[in-house]
């Protein structure tokens, strides 16, 4: 072969092996995978709950008064109590949650003020209701929106729907003016309930939260029993403790059953030339 045909041979070589070489150089890497969206935790969570009550109840009606002629109840008051509870829940989503809630509540003192003035000695007599309780069992079911985290803390708002079993003890009945003594007995009822609810949370650990919270809780109407008149015989009955309800102010802990499921983290990008 003559140095002419060589040379064109390697011309030709040259030209089908440079685009290919060419194309391997300019040749991208290919993309780095999608990152799937971040996962939003969810799972189920036990929680404790443990406060104060400070009480405010409607007026006080029993057929003793509405059946004495020129009687009413002019005064009314209650007491404060605390309560312990406990319930289930579960975390929708890093936003939502809801539970299901029993609780005890102690009783608190209350206690009325009824005037007439038909067979009174004086212008004016009292019967003065003393010494009686309320108690109440409450079941609630709870949503809550969690409002997002800074620094650990969590503010929420909340609300519930149940029921209270309302449990109230003898009032003792004094009248000053006659020294007569008599009382009206306890009586028992189930009502409707709700509640109004919002706090903050703290994550104390991975897995458990510390709560302080407000709760506005309606416990509907508590029932009262027989009046028993100072001679021993029955003065009325159908008495009642309208809209009895507490600003509650309590703490609690929250524990999660299972871990959060971390976001989604891509692995680090290696490139391959």
């Amino acid at each position: 072969m003559g140095i002419k045909q060589f040379a064109m041979a390697c011309a030709l070589a040259l030209g089908m092996v440079g685009p290919a070489a060419a194309a391997d150089l300019l040749r991208l890497p290919p993309p780095p995978p999608m990152a799937p969206e971040p996962v939003d935790f969810g799972g189920w969570y036990l929680r404790g709950d443990a406060g104060g009550s400070i009480y405010q109840t409607g007026n006080w009606s029993h057929g003793a008064i509405s059946n004495t002629p020129t009687a009413s109840f002019v005064e009314h008051t209650a007491g404060n109590a605390g309560f312990v509870g406990a319930g289930v829940g579960y975390q929708f989503n890093s936003w939502l949650r809801g539970d299901i809630t029993g609780e005890y509540r102690w009783g608190a003192k209350v206690g009325a003020r009824a005037t007439y003035t038909a067979f009174c000695p004086a212008a004016v007599c009292d019967d003065i209701y003393d010494g009686g309780t309320v108690s109440s069992g409450v079941f609630m079911a709870n949503g809550y929106v969690d409002l997002g985290t800074w620094g650990g803390f969590t503010p929420f708002v909340g609300a519930g729907l149940g029921t209270a079993y309302m449990k109230t003890t003898k009032s003792y009945d004094f009248g000053p003016q006659t020294l007569a003594v008599g009382w009206i007995n306890g009586d028992t009822r189930w009502n409707f309930a709700w509640a109004l609810m919002a706090g903050v949370g703290y994550a104390v650990a991975p897995n458990l939260k510390l709560e302080l919270g407000y709760r506005y809780l309606n416990l509907g109407e508590a029932k009262l029993g027989a009046n028993i008149c100072p001679g021993g015989g029955q003065c009325g009955f159908d008495g009642k403790i309208k809209n009895v309800d507490s600003h509650d102010f309590r703490i609690g802990l929250r524990w999660m059953l299972a871990d959060h499921a971390p976001a989604y983290e891509p692995p680090p990008l290696v490139r391959k030339y």
